[in-house]
């Protein structure tokens, strides 16, 4: 699966006085993890929260620690953040928090939720590890075992979500008959386990991918990106863009120059 991490490089930069870390996850748990993140010594009392697809849980230590379970966002918000905390991320790839606590996610969508079920009890006690290494190998282990009890069965879903992962602009409906399922149940898979529909999934990955492309690319014509994109002008990708991210992908090309 592509990996999002520059998406969220972006995102966390500016909220903490320290460089925010990344670290990848054990081989083993490397297809349903995407990375962890651990930042110290919060400046802001904000977060800013971006379209993203996929599921994130959160462990805050300040004066308690606390463990939040972030559903996928669909627009720009703000979290609340505790000045001078630590946070520590899991970002799982999209739909598979199922392999490691059996929850419906739609509810989350747009909103987090603080967890007290015994997964997330046993999460809370990387709060109180200091050694960052530490705090990386006990997760690792915390996750494998929930994984372990749990298991694991590739399906349909997993392939649906490969398949918009690396063709965003192939229609969903020739997808789902690809895979022999009916457009019902591929909406209640998808709502169930990433809390949004296929198409509107889709639709996320391909902005955030043509996002990642802005960032690292020097494009000079935005109309040739929107055709290979799959839209039908520059004026639908536009529209697009700026309902997810509030700006135009020109002025949003122009914010990265600036800064």
């Amino acid at each position: 699966m592509k990996l999002l991490k520059p998406t969220l490089e972006m995102i966390m930069e500016g909220f903490f006085n320290e460089p925010v870390k990344y670290f990848s996850p054990a081989s083993c748990l490397s297809q349903y993890i995407e990375v962890y993140w651990l930042g110290y010594n919060t400046c802001q009392e904000f977060h800013k929260v971006e379209p993203d697809g996929v599921v994130d849980i959160v462990v805050s230590t300040s004066k308690t620690v606390k463990v939040f379970c972030f559903g996928t966002a669909t627009q720009v918000a703000l979290a609340p953040l505790e000045l001078g905390a630590r946070y520590f991320g899991i970002r799982f790839r999209p739909g598979q928090t199922r392999h490691f606590f059996p929850m419906n996610v739609s509810h989350l969508t747009n909103g987090s939720v603080s967890m007290n079920e015994d997964f997330f009890k046993n999460l809370a006690s990387l709060g109180s590890i200091e050694n960052h290494n530490n705090v990386i190998s006990q997760a690792n282990h915390l996750l494998t075992a929930a994984l372990m009890r749990q298991g694991h069965t590739h399906n349909k879903l997993d392939n649906l979500i490969n398949y918009i992962i690396h063709q965003p602009s192939i229609q969903v409906r020739k997808l789902v008959e690809q895979e022999y399922v009916t457009q019902r149940t591929a909406r209640r898979w998808f709502n169930e386990h990433i809390g949004i529909s296929p198409k509107k999934f889709q639709s996320i990955i391909r902005i955030n991918q043509i996002k990642d492309y802005l960032s690292s690319y020097n494009i000079n014509s935005l109309s040739q990106l929107a055709y290979s994109s799959g839209f039908v002008d520059q004026s639908h990708l536009n529209k697009e863009f700026k309902h997810y991210f509030g700006v135009t992908p020109k002025a949003f090309k122009r914010l990265l120059i600036n800064n």
